[in-house]
This record gives structure tokens, sequence and C-alpha cells, in this order.
């Protein structure tokens, strides 16, 4: 706990904007909440909104704003049908016969044209321009709204940038954006190699200030106080990436006082479906617990109990909640690992008492934006699996694996400095895996599991560091689902200690979205599309029970057509079955 050290080191990262002539950030929080806002207003009596004109804007609006959104069924377009995510395509003709109510346009370039149209060919329709509601609010932008805010607009420009010619322009903006998301480290590195480039004094002041600020940075982390705990969420994370191949520096780190659980599962194959139930501990599917994408504070044990002790709770989540609650500070924008980092350090010098939870997103999920990968990057889509839609291409559009790689080690390079440095109470893991496709994969080569519940979706990582854990290795099969009684012990103060079990359950709600429809229904694989439970032992054995009935039994993800097998498992987790009717 350290105020003083706080204030230093916003002043001094303030500073250099200040003294440099540096472009500054631009408050991406502000803006994201007034999207959010703007959007919640609109559609909540809206019953068939559309969104108008289906480019790169739209794609991104659908992306961050997923759940604000999910009314929103159709697109309307008159020259790009290209379908998105499920979305239905109409043309201007056809607004009145889909019954649209309400006209959402994401467009900044085209918007007045837009709205001069739509007033004229369906003028009782409201219409939302997003842009003029921003500017009512006081601020005025001059380009789509992630523009220069959006973790991935950033890490593309970066990645273009390190393709140009080197000149001081190009060294001046990459240092700029570096620090922009508070990566000091490549910031650093940046004015290393200008300064080697053009040996002028404007980089050498440059750098040594940037020295100070890391030089301080440093500090702060090893002044977070002990009794405070993180929980560090990894989105997408594979446990397989979680080596000494992929990630060398974090794994020197874990050898040295890390506890792995090396056999553990998440509970499902996508964020809310896996954290929800986590969080809240109701895994009934009956319930319909996978609708939500958040639970109340009072019903998550490790939120109640920091709340009791009087804590400082800080959730950064991107826009998202996940966990609603009146005394929990969220961040409330769209950041990038390094960002999160370092809103986390700030809040952390403030408190000796505190709960955070980081959820990092962009690195680590598909489509692996870093600025490590050069070029001009597809960081776009919502599922690898769409690549292979006609409309797409029929096949992949990026090297994914390679995007992948460069991520990991990214990730693998800035937790490193962060988790050698801080001594304090930490839960990492991820909320899911993911998917991960080399670039002449073809749709008829993905192997069927990978449909449902695959070791690559649903093992993961999940390491605890703290004062009362000794480093080692855990084989024992755990669940993300024993995520509050690990949060508990470390608010507690208290050993970790998770019961054995037999086995653990993951989970999967049934899917609707037709272009999944469409990809299962072309390989033969429609039952996939069920809702499930699957029921994982510790020897690697996994019944999978569908909401028809339906039961498959694999060893690893080898499919075994053994019915005594299949009557054997089933008889062991019958009782923890929710998701047909016994």
């Amino acid at each position: 706990m350290d105020v003083r050290l706080k204030a230093e080191i916003e002043k001094k990262y303030n500073d250099l904007f200040e003294k440099y002539g540096l472009e500054r950030p631009l408050d991406g929080k502000k803006i994201a909440a007034y999207v959010k806002e703007i959007l919640e207003e609109f559609l909540k009596d809206k019953k068939k909104p559309a969104i108008y004109a289906n480019g790169g804007h739209t794609k991104m609006l659908m992306a961050d704003f997923m759940f604000e959104l999910k009314n929103v069924k159709v697109i309307i377009d008159n020259y790009n049908q290209e379908n998105e995510s499920g979305f239905k395509q109409i043309t201007d003709n056809e607004i009145s016969e889909y019954e649209i109510d309400g006209i959402i346009i994401s467009s900044y370039k085209f918007r007045k044209e837009i709205a001069a149209k739509l007033k004229e060919i369906c003028p009782s329709i409201p219409v939302l321009d997003i842009y003029e509601e921003i500017n009512k609010r006081g601020i005025k932008l001059n380009a789509d709204y992630y523009y220069g805010t959006h973790p991935q607009q950033i890490y593309r420009t970066i990645n273009k940038l390190k393709t140009k010619p080197d000149d001081k322009e190009k060294y001046r903006e990459l240092i700029s954006l570096f620090l922009q998301i508070k990566d000091i480290r490549l910031a650093i590195e940046c004015c290393k190699k200008a300064d080697c480039l053009y040996a002028e004094k404007l980089y050498q002041c440059l750098l040594e200030d940037i020295e100070e600020l890391y030089s301080l940075m440093l500090e702060a982390y090893k002044k977070i106080d002990k009794k405070n705990v993180l929980l560090l969420c990894l989105d997408g994370m594979k446990r397989s990436d979680m080596n000494h191949q992929v990630m060398p520096r974090i794994m020197k780190i874990i050898d040295r006082k890390g506890l792995f659980y090396t056999n553990a599962y998440s509970y499902s194959t996508s964020t809310f479906e896996s954290l929800m139930p986590v969080y809240s501990e109701n895994f009934n599917m009956q319930t319909g617990y996978y609708k939500s994408n958040k639970v109340l504070g009072d019903e998550c044990r490790f939120i109640k109990q920091a709340k009791e002790q009087k804590r400082k709770i800080c959730l950064y989540t991107d826009m998202d909640k996940h966990i609603e609650d009146s005394l929990i500070k969220y961040s409330g924008a769209f950041q990038t690992l390094t960002q999160k980092l370092w809103d986390f350090m700030l809040d952390a010098l403030e408190t000796d008492n505190g709960l955070f939870l980081i959820h990092e997103l962009y690195e680590t999920h598909y489509s692996f934006s870093n600025p490590y990968t050069e070029g001009d990057v597809l960081f776009e889509g919502t599922a690898m699996l769409f690549d292979f839609l006609p409309q797409k291409g029929g096949k992949l559009r990026a090297d994914y694996e390679k995007q992948h790689d460069d991520s990991m080690r990214y990730t693998d390079e800035t937790l490193e400095i962060f988790l050698d440095n801080v001594d304090l109470n930490i839960l990492m893991y991820a909320d899911h895996g993911n998917l991960l496709l080399s670039k002449d994969t073809k749709l008829e080569d993905v192997p069927e599991i990978e449909l449902t519940c695959s070791e690559g979706w649903t093992q993961v990582p999940f390491i605890v560091f703290g004062n009362h854990v000794k480093a080692g290795r855990n084989n024992q099969i755990v669940s993300l689902a024993e995520m509050n009684n690990v949060a508990l012990s470390m608010e507690e103060g208290r050993d970790i200690d998770i019961k054995k079990r037999e086995y653990i359950k993951c989970a999967r709600s049934e899917i609707y979205n037709p272009d999944f429809k469409f990809l299962y229904k072309k390989l033969g694989y429609e039952e996939d599309l069920l809702a499930f439970e699957a029921f994982v032992f510790e020897n690697g054995d996994k019944i999978i029970i569908f909401s028809n009935g339906r039961k498959r039994v694999y060893e690893q993800d080898t499919e075994i057509l053994d019915s005594n097998k299949i009557e054997e498992l089933f008889s062991i987790v019958k009782d923890d079955i929710t998701v047909v009717t016994r």
C-alpha cells in the first residue's frame, strides 16, 4: 500500500505526453460507456431492431456489445450480402416485410447519407445515429467509436506500422501507442531502437524518462500488499499452451512459486456459460443460468465474503460486469492486458485489503490480437469455424497458428514481469479453451468432438500463487467450479484444500445460431447442436449426455462404441444430470 507512489506514477506517465508532445490516449472508458448506454436506451422497447450496413464497424459493434444487441437479428445492406454470425441479411426493399421497428446506424463515415435515405424510405421507423448521440454527450468523434481506443484496433495499427520503412514518425507513433496501452516494456524497446537509428537527444531523454517510469512500475508491483487477492482469467487459454515450450517465462515462475493443477477443466466452452454457473454455483441447466451475462454479488460467495471483510473490490472485465454489485468498481472500458495490469497496480496501491478480478480477453482468445504479428492481420469474427462459410470463402482466411504463437509469446513476456515481481494471493485460470486449426485445414478435417467439448475446449490452466501455497504439481481432477472455494481460502488466509472428486461436469446449452447450424449440418453432426452435459473422469474417460437422451463415451477425445462402458459411466453420473428430465 503506497498512495504516494501511485500519485508519482500517474504524474510521471501523464508528463510524458506533455513533455514530448506525444498523442494522448482517448477516453475509451467514457466512449464505451456512452455506446452501451445509447444502445440500451434505444433498444429497450424494440421487438425487431436491425443494424444498417454490413461492414467492419458492424462486426465490431456486434462483438463489443453482443449482449446489448442480443435481440438484433437483421442487418440491412443492399450490396454486401455476406451473412455474419447468423444475422439475416435484407435490402432496403424488405424493411417493411420484416416489420423492422428500429434501425441502428453503425457507420461513422456514411451515417448522414444513411440517415437521409432512411428518412425518405421509412420515415416512421426510429433511427439511431450512435455518433450523434455521443456528440450530444460532449464527445466529438471523427472516426468509428473503437478507432484509437479498442485493443484490436490499436494492435492492428501497431501491426501495420511495424511493416513500414523506418523513419522518425513511425517510431514516434509506435512509442505513443505503446504508452497509450501502458506497455512500458515495449515503449522502452522501441525508444532504444529509435535512439540507435537516429541518435538524437530527444530519444535519449525520452528513454530515460520511460525507464524511470518502468522502475516505478516494478517498485509498485513489489509494494502490493500480500493480503490482496487477485483472480486472473486468461480468456480462451488452453491448458496445453501452459508449458515450457509455449510459455517458458511464466512456467519458470510457476515452477518456483506456483501450485499447478495439471488436470483442470472449465465448466463450458464459452465465457458466460462457463463463468455464470461457476460464480453462482448454480449448475442446474433446468434453471436457464446460461441465458444470463451476469450474476448478483450476493449470489457469488467470494464477492459476498469480500464485502463482509470490507475489501475494496475491482473488476477489470471490459464492458461486461460479470458480477453486479453496488460496491464493485468496474473498469468499464475495452482494455489490453497491459492496461488492465496497470489499472490493477494503481488500485492495489491504495489498499491492503482488496479483491481484484482481471479478465484478459484479446491476447489469448481467438483471434489472438497482439503487437508482435506483422502486416494486415485478421483480428475479426467470433468463431474460427465461420471462415468455412461459403460467403467467407469456405476456407481459413489467416494463419491463426502464427497469430496464436505470437500472442502467446507476447502474453508470456508481459505476465513474466508482473508475476515475477508481485507477492500476493493469485488464482490464474481460464474460462474455457480454444479451437486452433492449421492454415490448410478443411472443414471436413475438423473432428466431431471439437463441435462439443474436446480437451482443447475444456482443459484449462488452474494455478495458485500465495502465502499459503507450496509450489508443485497436483494431478487430481479439478473443475473451474472450485473457484469460489479457492478464492474464499485466499480471502481467509488459509491453505488451499480442493476436495478429491471422481469426476467433474462440463455443460453447454443448445446452439441456435444459423451459421453454426449450417456448418454442423454440412458435416452431418446436427445432433451436436443440442444441449449436453459431459462428465470427465480423472483417467480421461468422458460421457456426454445430450438433451435428447443420447449418450456417447470417449477415452480422451476418441469415441468408444462400448454399450457396457456407456451404461457403467452413466450409472455413476446419473444423479448429477440436469440437461434432460429423468
